[in-house]
């Protein structure tokens, strides 16, 4: 999609973590109306009886599947609603809201408190949570390619322990991710954003507790205070960390949290109209009715008009964030205005099981087309939606109500026990899937180095047109597809690349580091994945390889354009040093490759400007004396909406439908295009693309080898069987060089 590194699904959005029950009231556990008080409420003592019970309000009820129903069309049909993932950020509105009105009536003075309401959480949100990733590991294993299982088992564990926003936004920034699917548990980030928010928020009231205290003023002004003063940090980072790197901003706590803070200021505004609520005269309803309008309209403005290149959270979500708090200020009555529309008993309903349906409705997604074998069809998402209410049915009937209302023995221990069991429970499932892939590699590893001089084994098996090799077939594909993602360059394994947002200036040295030859290696993952056969190529020579790579980003004196001005600046300033770095310092060769891809900053047609920005920056390196081999970029299988591992997964031995023509792959490249126009000597090029395609067509498997580990990029294992190919390219290039023990002119 949008942002390489990370496909990042909005549609992976949220539903409501902080929803409650429906038939309990604000007081007991923040959801429904708030209480009229006539005098100010300090904290209250220990001993304080329990407010009184509140039937749910309308208004926010009906807010819920708002929010929820834009999430769930935007995962099913993104083009009619391209901006629906805003309802993750009215959910977060709606818990702010909630969360912190529960708080102010049950203030936390002391560490029972906060224990008790941390259990509170326990029980209302985790059972149907751990069930719903339970079920999914398990269809995963029975439905997905086996290149899913790894993945889904960390995120199983990520999700289980609420942490999965901070990984995905680890993984975000990781461009040989870029083409890969969101997962089946991608939905959690949101889910753990909040967890991570209830963990500190009633921190927050005891602290400010602890100081009204101290200072004999009530609690309520410092936890205002409080508040806003998260709100206006969070809200700040949110901007500049979407603008500086918009695909872990838009997971990451820290620029999620003022939203949530705006509805706890919120509820704080609430709090205190309640309290004066005898000397003021209550708002008309049109009044309120407005207001709640101006906010539903500019929710339905942000679902309508954003979309995935749109730069979010940041700035942008204060449309929707400040349009559900316009709502939930209003408090419109029921059955009045907006209220009509909102407390529609269908929207209701689907309110009060709003929790569930987020749960069940992205994993249904993600899983059924595997299951069914063919892309989602109109027929099948409107099945996948009717399943989706059912089980969420089921499960607030059945998982959510009775772990809530269930008395327990020890109110405490019991439920915190279960909790860690069922948590346990998931990570050693998911830590049993992640060893029994570690068993795999280790096993591949020694198959490949047995069939590493076996003739007819991946790029020597295309050599005289694989004649020879016609007939030969092979039990098993290597490295394994679910296997292909960790068969990468060192420099993957070694964070030597400059991944977005290109704020490092880094490079790596392989091979003998006194060696008196030395090649730069530079460009972008495209260059990367030729490390593996240049390091086969000098195993044991006296040859240093200094590595230059940026994901995405490639050296070039046109200016890339990215998703944003920092990134395209910070991108710029990544290639002029890396330019740089290659003129100044002394290398015996140059050796360039890069997928180009994107377009300038300053507009015109990508391939020909480019190949001007390419051609002088090949120019400054000659005229400091350099020797240039460029290396013609290799097909690309994601042109075609191919992912290599997962099909090969899905359709071994018959791997045809993981194939594709010659010319669907591969596009003109603009480097080689400069080296042809500059026809200089210092500045040669090779194409190793018949050692990866046939003829006409290009294949996923070639000599019962995985070519790609992903949808663009080679395996390792592959890179390394071309080593044979180019290393006569190489040595021409760099001349007859004695300390490198061949002459160019052999082999």
């Amino acid at each position: 999609m949008a942002f390489p590194g990370l496909v990042i699904d909005r549609a992976a959005g949220h539903c409501e973590l902080g929803t409650f029950s429906t038939r309990i009231g604000l007081a007991v556990t923040g959801h429904g109306s708030y209480v009229h008080e006539s005098r100010p409420v300090r904290a209250p003592a220990r001993s304080a009886p329990k407010p009184a019970e509140s039937a749910p309000r309308a208004d926010i009820q009906g807010l819920r599947a708002l929010a929820v129903g834009s999430v769930v069309a935007y995962h099913l049909w993104p083009d009619a609603l391209p901006g629906g993932f805003v309802g993750v950020d009215v959910f977060l509105v709606i818990s702010g809201f909630l969360i912190t009105t529960h708080l102010l009536r049950r203030w936390p003075e002391s560490l029972e408190d906060l224990t008790h309401f941390w259990v509170r959480r326990i029980k209302r949100l985790l059972p149907a949570a751990l069930l719903v990733i339970a079920v999914t590991f398990v269809a995963v294993r029975g439905f997905a390619p086996e290149t899913e299982w790894e993945r889904t088992a960390r995120d199983a564990t990520a999700s289980a322990l609420y942490f999965q926003n901070w990984r995905l936004a680890d993984s975000s920034v990781d461009y040989m991710a870029a083409d890969q699917e969101p997962g089946a548990l991608q939905h959690y980030w949101s889910l753990s954003v909040e967890e991570q928010f209830y963990l500190f928020w009633p921190i927050l009231f005891l602290a400010c507790a602890l100081l009204a205290r101290g200072a004999a003023r009530r609690a309520h002004g410092w936890a205002f205070v409080g508040m806003a003063s998260v709100l206006g940090a969070s809200l700040v980072w949110s901007i500049a960390e979407t603008a500086r790197n918009p695909a872990a901003a838009y997971f990451v706590t820290t620029t999620r949290v003022w939203e949530l803070a705006l509805g706890g200021l919120l509820a704080a505004l609430v709090a205190a109209r309640a309290r004066t609520a005898r000397v003021r005269r209550p708002s008309r309803t049109w009044s309120r009715t407005t207001v709640a309008s101006i906010g539903l309209i500019a929710i339905c403005v942000a679902s309508y008009r954003y979309s995935s290149a749109t730069a979010f959270p940041g700035y942008t979500a204060l449309l929707p964030v400040v349009g559900a708090a316009l709502v939930i200020a209003a408090d419109v009555p029921q059955g009045r205005g907006t209220n009509r529309v909102l407390g529609w008993r269908p929207a209701q309903y689907l309110g009060d099981i709003s929790y569930s349906v987020y749960l069940w409705h992205w994993p249904l997604i993600v899983v059924t087309p595997w299951a069914i074998g063919t892309e989602l069809t109109f027929d099948h998402k409107v099945g996948i939606l009717g399943l989706t209410v059912a089980l969420a049915a089921l499960t607030k009937r059945y998982v959510e109500d009775p772990a809530r209302t269930r008395t327990w023995t020890r109110p405490v221990l019991t439920p915190t026990a279960l909790a860690a069991l069922g948590m346990s429970a998931v990570v050693a499932a998911g830590l049993f899937q992640v060893g029994e892939v570690d068993r795999r590699i280790r096993s591949d590893a020694q198959e490949i180095l047995a069939r590493s001089n076996d003739p007819c084994f991946a790029a020597a098996s295309m050599e005289s047109s694989g004649a020879r090799c016609s007939s030969r077939t092979f039990s098993e594909v290597l490295p394994r597809p679910a296997l292909a993602s960790r068969d990468a360059p060192d420099t993957a394994q070694e964070d030597c690349r400059n991944d977005p947002p290109f704020t490092r200036l880094k490079s790596c040295v392989y091979g003998d580091p006194e060696a008196r030859v030395r090649i730069a290696l530079i460009g972008n993952s495209h260059a990367e994945h030729w490390l593996p056969a240049l390091q086969r190529m000098f195993e044991g020579r006296s040859v240093a390889i200094e590595t230059f790579l940026a994901g995405r980003c490639f050296p070039n004196a046109v200016p890339l354009q990215l998703e944003s001005d920092r990134l395209t600046e910070n991108c710029r300033a990544w290639s002029a040093w890396a330019t740089d770095q290659v003129e100044k310092r002394s290398f015996d060769l140059v050796i360039y490759s890069s997928r180009t891809d994107g377009k300038p900053k300053n507009g015109g047609d990508p391939l020909t400007t480019f190949q001007v920005g390419y051609e002088s920056t090949l120019r400054r390196w000659i005229d400091a004396g350099k020797k240039v081999l460029v290396i013609r970029d290799t097909p690309v299988p994601y042109l075609t909406k191919v992912v290599a591992p997962d099909c090969v997964a899905t359709q071994w031995p018959n791997v045809d439908r993981c194939a594709a023509l010659r010319t669907h792959w591969l596009k003109p490249d603009p480097l080689v295009k400069a080296v042809r126009k500059l026809d200089h000597p210092a500045a040669t090029y090779v194409d190793m693309n018949d050692f990866i395609c046939q003829r006409d067509r290009c294949d996923s498997v070639v000599g019962g080898a995985l070519v790609y580990m992903d949808g663009s990029h080679l395996t390792a294992t592959y890179s390394r069987s071309l080593a044979p190919f180019l290393e006569r390219h190489v040595l021409r290039a760099l001349g007859r060089v004695d300390q490198v023990g061949l002459d160019p002119d052999q082999g």
